[in-house]
């Protein structure tokens, strides 16, 4: 399907839309948010060219034009493609950059997204990259569950971590490049991750240069699954997993492999800090599960719900981050204690 959409057209919609629009800024046409419950009195928004998305920086809204042109003139599918002038060789709906607004309650790593599935992936460069360094990805562990770096699409720059469930593949897509991205954009060569960051979270809306390249990728989540994923009804690497062995469990797959290739193989995730009721059947199923939580509240969240539901968990006081050069020492020298209420207030403390 050709979903190629003129400049001189995408212009022609923001007109009819009533929308204020820009000129275009490298693949971007910058215009007001087209999304509703968004009052956008400055342009913040931008259209692709090559594409067809629309993101806003503001409201954090995206989707295809396609999709804003059906609900703004209240128009079906084939409608809105004549409207466009887009060519196409079916009528099947596309896959579209959905995200809408999103919700306050959502943490980012959890929340599953509407996206294109469509990408070109090749092999990662791992110590090109700080975060590959830093969280212990090996060329054998990327190899070994067919990890690579997508080029095109909405996962540019991030990395593609195959999920498998039932035989049916699903997948992960991590950003792997902030770090440099943030170097880029401040124009350095080099500097403390944590205080780059904090230095752009403190700009205001309409200081960032909102639709350079360097800042899409920098509004963009940290973590990405697309629409009707099953992975919060397996664990990661599941099939492979002993049941008569010590199961290592942690909360996001970038934990995963510093223990994979220093301590056991036998380590899964569950792809963010919530449990569902499918995993926690699954872990039931293991003679002894160690759980390494992230030392927070959504950690003290988790280990109550595996305390209330499950008798085979111990739990790890671990005070460093999975991208300290002490987080495996510390897992091999503190000793496990077996979870219950009171010990996990004693260790976490109580909830604020």
């Amino acid at each position: 399907m050709n979903q190629q959409i003129s400049e001189s057209k995408i212009i022609e919609i923001l007109n009819a839309l009533g929308l204020v629009h820009k000129k275009r800024v490298g693949q971007w046409i910058k215009c007001q948010c087209p999304f509703p419950n968004h009052n956008d009195s400055n342009p913040s928004a931008g259209v692709n060219v090559n594409t067809g998305v629309v993101n806003c920086f503001g409201c954090h809204g995206s989707k295809h034009l396609i999709s804003v042109v059906m609900d703004s003139f209240n128009c079906d599918y084939k409608s809105a493609i004549k409207m466009l002038n887009i060519n196409i060789e079916s009528s099947e709906m596309p896959l579209s950059h959905n995200l809408g607004q999103r919700k306050s309650n959502v943490s980012i790593e959890e929340e599953v997204v509407e996206i294109e599935r469509d990408f070109v992936s090749i092999p990662i460069n791992l110590d090109k990259y700080l975060y590959t360094k830093s969280r212990g990805f090996t060329e054998g562990f990327c190899k070994e569950f067919g990890i690579e770096l997508a080029l095109s699409g909405w996962y540019s720059d991030y990395m593609i971590i195959p999920i498998y469930y039932d035989g049916i593949e699903a997948f992960e897509a991590r950003k792997i490049m902030e770090y440099e991205y943030l170097c880029k954009y401040f124009n350095v060569e080099e500097g403390s991750f944590k205080r780059l960051k904090n230095r752009y979270n403190k700009l205001k809306e309409e200081d960032r240069i909102t639709l350079n390249e360097y800042s899409f990728y920098l509004n963009k989540p940290k973590t990405l699954y697309p629409t009707g994923s099953r992975i919060k009804k397996t664990l990661w690497n599941y099939e492979n997993l002993n049941f008569d062995e010590v199961l290592y469990l942690v909360e996001g797959l970038g934990s995963v492999p510093k223990i994979y290739n220093n301590i056991s193989k036998n380590v899964t995730c569950i792809f963010g800090s919530k449990i569902s009721e499918d995993q926690l059947l699954l872990l039931m199923k293991f003679k002894k599960v160690i759980v390494i939580p992230d030392n927070d509240e959504a950690g003290l969240r988790l280990m109550m719900k595996l305390n209330d539901n499950l008798t085979n968990v111990y739990v790890k006081n671990i005070m460093s981050e999975d991208t300290d050069e002490s987080y495996i020492n510390d897992i091999l020298q503190i000793e496990e204690i077996k979870s219950s209420r009171f010990l996990i207030k004693k260790v976490f403390g109580e909830r604020k």
